[in-house]
C-alpha cells in the first residue's frame, strides 16, 4: 500500500512518541532500541504505522535499522540536557604482551582514558601475537558496519595491524611508535632522548662497559632508543663492541640466565640499560646474589615519576591523564575533520622525558629529579 494513504498526523505522532521514549530511557547513539514489532505492542498501534514512523526517524538519522540485527539509536539523536559525546564508543586494541613489556599498568591506562572521555563506553580488545592481523580485522569489520562515531586506540600493535587500521580510514591513534610507511596519529615518548639520557648518565658515572636488556619483541621505538644511545656513546669515543645488546623474554629465568652469561664474559658490564621498569626491578633482585652486584641499573621505561623505584630511570614529563586527554583530542579532531569533509592530516605528538636519579642521602626508593 502506498505510504501516502497513511494519515500523516498518526505516523508523525507515533514518531514523536518513539523519539520521546528514547529521551525517557536516557539512551545514547549506538544503544539498542525496540523493534517495530515490540514498539507496536507497546503502543497498541498497527505494525505498519509503527514501521513507517520508524522509517521517518531513520531518515532523520535518529534511528538506524539493520536487517536481521535490530534497531539502534542513530548518530543524530541528542539526549536532552546533556552535551553530545565527541565519541560514542572508544575501542582499545592492546597487544597481549603489553603487560610484560611496559611499565604502565593496563588498568591504569584504561582508567585514564575513561577520565578523558567521561560517560563514553571503552571496549578493550586483547590482541594475541599469533593472530594479530585476524583479530584486528574482526574489530575493524565491526567498526565499518557501525553508524555511530567510534574511535580506536592501538597499543603496541604490529605494522600489518597499523596498516589495516589506516586503510580502513578509521579515527585512530597509536599509543607508541608508528611504523615507517604508516599514516596514523600517534602519541609517543621521545625514544631517542631516552637512549641519550641513559648514555649520558652512564658516562658521567665513569662507566665504559655496557649491556642493554631489550624486549624479545623488537619495535621501531627500540630502534630509535638504540640510535640515541649509540650516538651519544660514539661521541664519547666508546667503541660499539663495548655495548652488548640482549633481546630478553619477559621471564625471570631468562633474565637470570642473561646476567649469568654476562658474568662469564671477559669484560663484564658495569651498568645495565633496561628497556622497562619491570626488567630493571627483576635485574636488581638478580644482581644482589651475583658477581655483578656492584653493577648499576638504569631503566628507560619512561614510566610515571610518582612511582618510586630502587633504580635510576628515565620518566615521562606528562601525567598519564594528560597523555590520554591528548590521544582523545587527536581522535575527536579526526572525526570532526571527516564530518566536515576536510582532508585528513596526521599528527605525531612527542611526549618529553627526563632523568630521575637516586638521592645519595635518601633510602633506595627515594629519588629526585636531576637538575
Amino acid at each position: 500500500m502506498d505510504s501516502e494513504n497513511f494519515p500523516k498526523t498518526l505516523v508523525e505522532s507515533v514518531a514523536e512518541r518513539l523519539h520521546a521514549d528514547m529521551h525517557r530511557r536516557d539512551l545514547r547513539p549506538g544503544d539498542r532500541y525496540m523493534t517495530a514489532a515490540e514498539a507496536s505492542e507497546w503502543l497498541s498501534t498497527s505494525p505498519v504505522t509503527v514501521n513507517r514512523a520508524m522509517q521517518i526517524l531513520a531518515e532523520r538519522n535518529l534511528l538506524v535499522r539493520r536487517r536481521s540485527r535490530g534497531t539502534y539509536v542513530g548518530p543524530e539523536f541528542q539526549p536532552r540536557g546533556k552535551e553530545p559525546r565527541p565519541v560514542d564508543v572508544l575501542h582499545v586494541l592492546m597487544a597481549m604482551d603489553y603487560h610484560d613489556a611496559h611499565t604502565t599498568d593496563s588498568d591504569q591506562l584504561v582508567d585514564a582514558i575513561q577520565l578523558a572521555l567521561p560517560g563514553v563506553p571503552v571496549e578493550i580488545h586483547y590482541i594475541p601475537d599469533a593472530e594479530s592481523l585476524h583479530s584486528t580485522q574482526r574489530v575493524v569489520n565491526r567498526l565499518l558496519e557501525s553508524e555511530t562515531a567510534e574511535g580506536v586506540v592501538l597499543i603496541r600493535g604490529t605494522r600489518p595491524a597499523q596498516k589495516l587500521i589506516q586503510e580502513a580510514d578509521l579515527a585512530a591513534v597509536v599509543y607508541g611508535q608508528v611504523f615507517p610507511g604508516v599514516s596514523l596519529n600517534c602519541l609517543r615518548h621521545d625514544q631517542e632522548a631516552v637512549g641519550r639520557l641513559m648514555a649520558e648518565y652512564a658516562l658521567e658515572r665513569g662507566h665504559r662497559k655496557f649491556a642493554l636488556l631489550a624486549h624479545s619483541r623488537w619495535t621501531h621505538g627500540d630502534n630509535l632508543m638504540v640510535a640515541g644511545l649509540t650516538k651519544r656513546l660514539s661521541a664519547a669515543g666508546i667503541a660499539l663492541d663495548e655495548l652488548r645488546i640482549h633481546s630478553v623474554l619477559p621471564d625471570p629465568a631468562v633474565l637470570k640466565a642473561t646476567v649469568e652469561d654476562c658474568q662469564t664474559e671477559g669484560d663484564a658490564p658495569t651498568i645495565f640499560f633496561c628497556r622497562s621498569d619491570s626488567y630493571a626491578a627483576g635485574l636488581c633482585e638478580i644482581l644482589r646474589d651475583s658477581k655483578l652486584s656492584s653493577a648499576e641499573v638504569i631503566s628507560g621505561g619512561h614510566g610515571l615519576p610518582d612511582e618510586p623505584q630502587p633504580f635510576v630511570r628515565v620518566v615521562s614529563e606528562w601525567s598519564l591523564e594528560r597523555q590520554m586527554k591528548k590521544m582523545v583530542e587527536l581522535i575527536v579532531n579526526q572525526i570532526d575533520d571527516s564530518n566536515a569533509g576536510e582532508k585528513k592530516s596526521y599528527q605525531h605528538v612527542m611526549v618529553p622525558v627526563r632523568l630521575k636519579v637516586m638521592d645519595d642521602n635518601a633510602s633506595p626508593k627515594q629519588t629526585r629529579d636531576r637538575p
